[in-house]
């Protein structure tokens, strides 16, 4: 491990001449960092902001696995909640975090980034994953990558792991776990991309729809900030991202592990990375899909008809 992981992480810094707007975002360092790049974006277009720091429930509660949060969407409900109010004029989120279903009254506006989506492995002594010894703990929280890693090495021990990126770091270099798997964008956003021992092709451990991307919300009823922030919006990017949102609005219900990544191959057309995972460890859909919006959206309906019909035989 490098000792610059254990140092105090730089914040980019972003000059504000008037504060206009005010966007919403959580406090922890990595959610800084993505809402001051999305201030420096939109300040090139004379749009400029000043934060506004919102605690969340899942920066409070450090202890509820993330899958224990029934009902609420732990980063995001309360920033969602003062965009409602009008507290705040728009949000800065990793997509990832919000819900499938839009927030009533709220819309995105803008994709303008996504980092790296893949997944990496942070671990003792530079293992990579077949290197970590039989009955390794790896630390993540996500049912998504606990499945997929399961399904690479079935003798692993995978434990809970919260907190903030650098904390989550300094867990595994404290000794509580063997290894543990976060986003590869987060590190790089951070600078501590040299924590990663090894990265996973997204064919190995199938990205989180979203993963690595940026939403920037706003309320929708107010067009001429929409059309505002739209100016830093990437739209093949948004629309690869709302095929992989799509997916897993469709297929979620059916399964505990729905991994989706969807990659632009030009024209409007997609390449989408579909895997499947059921509460057994059972891999039920592992498939690679092509088309457009609609096409794909076709095809994952498909899907859906043939896991429902699958359940419904295993059933009964």
């Amino acid at each position: 491990m490098r000792n610059k992981c254990e140092q105090p992480v730089s914040v980019p810094s972003v000059q504000l001449p008037r504060h206009h707007y005010r966007l919403g975002t959580r406090g922890s360092r990595l959610a800084q960092w993505q809402a001051l790049h999305v201030a420096r974006r939109l300040a090139e277009h004379s749009v400029n902001v000043e934060m506004v720091e919102i605690d969340t429930l899942g920066d409070r509660d450090l202890v509820t696995p993330l899958t224990g949060f029934v009902g609420a969407t732990p980063f995001a409900d309360e920033i969602e909640q003062a965009l409602v109010r009008g507290e705040i004029d728009l949000a800065v989120h990793s997509y990832k975090d919000l819900a499938t279903q839009p927030t009533s009254g709220t819309m995105v506006a803008a994709v303008p980034v996504r980092a790296d989506p893949r997944d990496a492995l942070v671990a003792r002594n530079g293992w990579t994953l077949t290197d970590l010894p039989t009955g390794a703990i790896v630390g993540t929280c996500s049912a998504r990558r606990s499945a997929q890693l399961l399904q690479m090495r079935d003798d692993l021990v995978i434990k809970p792991l919260r907190g903030d990126v650098p904390s989550r770091v300094r867990q595994l270099q404290d000794g509580l776990f063997d290894a543990i798997v976060l986003a590869v964008a987060g590190l790089q956003r951070l600078g501590m991309e040299g924590a990663i021992t090894e990265c996973f092709s997204v064919d190995t451990m199938v990205p989180a729809p979203a993963q690595g991307a940026l939403a920037v919300q706003v309320r929708s009823d107010d067009a001429d900030f929409q059309a505002l922030v739209g100016r830093i919006d990437d739209r093949a990017l948004h629309e690869a991202v709302d095929i992989e949102r799509t997916a897993l609005a469709m297929l979620d219900p059916l399964a505990p592990c729905v991994a989706v990544h969807a990659q632009p191959i030009g024209d409007d057309l997609f390449n989408l990375i579909v895997r499947v995972i059921d509460e057994k460890g059972i891999t039920r859909v592992d498939e690679s899909l092509q088309g457009n919006f609609f096409t794909l959206s076709e095809q994952i309906e498909l899907l859906v008809n043939e896991l429902t019909r699958t359940t419904i035989r295993v059933v009964v």
